[in-house]
């Protein structure tokens, strides 16, 4: 939907910049020779759109701000007077051949300034079109990433209340009040802390990579008491997380997946989770056994797989990797965020 619009943007600049010329060729054609006029607009149009489209698709992506732009200052400067040494070379000489007409060195310095002029006008156009694509594609996206945030709430609240693990979940609560008190107690807080977070984290943009573990930690624990051995759930944790920003969650619907479709009956460890950070990126990984004739599940913890690829999109744009397989009766997921 942009590119047709950023298409017809270009059409329509280029459209006006064709007839300002088409009335400067016309008005200088009754003082000079047609065909020097003609030929000289003809190639000026050319480098024009050489020099707009050099800056326009050569520039990277988020190159806006004021230590950025500096660095490709220089560099820009430099290609423009490379760029129109050759091209005030080729134009004098085309007209050359074309018209037959002969330039002296005094013209020659005096059209290459002109022209130089001309470039660099082009230059930053193609710069300032370049920099209003950026800000658009970063406001359009601003503007999905907050309304799949309320999506993703309202998805959120759906999944706080699933029968699912809330049954399971106070049912070996239940268990516990008169059994052992202390565990049911404990059980309660945790189950707490995990209706809490949903509420009042999961909607922020960012928090911190401890208050997800926190999470993740309270949901395992309360999960492991399904299981007769507390080691067929493996957890590892690398790096340091501490004072990490990161998006909320990104792992939950692959660690309920990890459980919901996890086999039993396997030997330990059963489902194994691996979170590992460094100063580039952060790698996680699950890993669980299914039956063989079961298709890979889709991640249906109140998000969808659709709308987790669609927000790592949004949020990281090419920079994560997203791989996920079905191999020998093992479920894997594979995901990687560069930082």
């Amino acid at each position: 939907m942009m590119r047709p619009l950023i298409i017809k943007i270009h059409l329509i600049f280029w459209g006006l910049v064709l007839l300002v010329l088409a009335v400067s060729c016309i008005s200088a054609m009754s003082d000079n020779n047609p065909a020097d006029v003609f030929w000289g607009y003809f190639i000026r149009v050319f480098f024009r759109v050489f020099v707009f489209y050099s800056f326009y698709l050569t520039l990277p992506q988020n190159f806006i701000g004021v230590k950025k732009i500096f660095v490709f200052i220089v560099p820009g400067l430099l290609f423009l007077g490379l760029i129109t040494l050759l091209f005030n070379y080729f134009f004098l000489n085309a007209l050359t051949y074309l018209t037959g007409k002969t330039f002296t060195s005094e013209e020659y310095k005096f059209m290459y300034f002109d022209l130089l002029i001309s470039n660099f006008n082009y230059a930053v156009l193609g710069t300032l079109f370049r920099a209003a694509k950026e800000w658009y594609i970063k406001f359009t996206n601003k503007a999905l990433l907050e309304r799949q945030n309320v999506s993703n709430k309202l998805a959120l609240l759906r999944a706080q209340v699933d029968p699912h693990f809330l049954f399971n979940t106070l049912n070996n609560i239940n268990s516990f009040i008169q059994q052992d008190p202390v565990m049911a107690s404990c059980s309660i807080k945790k189950l707490k802390s995990i209706l809490k977070y949903m509420l009042a984290e999961a909607s922020s943009p960012e928090v911190f990579l401890e208050q997800e573990i926190d999470l993740i930690n309270n949901y395992i624990d309360l999960q492991k008491v399904r299981y007769a051995d507390p080691r067929f759930i493996e957890f590892n944790i690398e790096g340091n997380f501490t004072g990490v920003a990161f998006p909320p969650l990104l792992f939950m619907p692959f660690i309920e997946n990890a459980f919901k479709h996890g086999k039993k009956e396997k030997e330990c460890p059963g489902i194994i989770i691996n979170i590992s950070i460094n100063k580039d990126r952060i790698c996680f990984n699950t890993v669980n056994f299914i039956s063989a004739n079961n298709n890979i599940p889709s991640a249906k913890g109140g998000f969808g797989l659709k709308n987790i690829k669609q927000r790592l999109d949004l949020l990281f744009h090419n920079n994560y990797i997203l791989d996920i397989s079905n191999s020998n009766e093992k479920f894997l997921v594979y995901m990687e965020i560069n930082r």
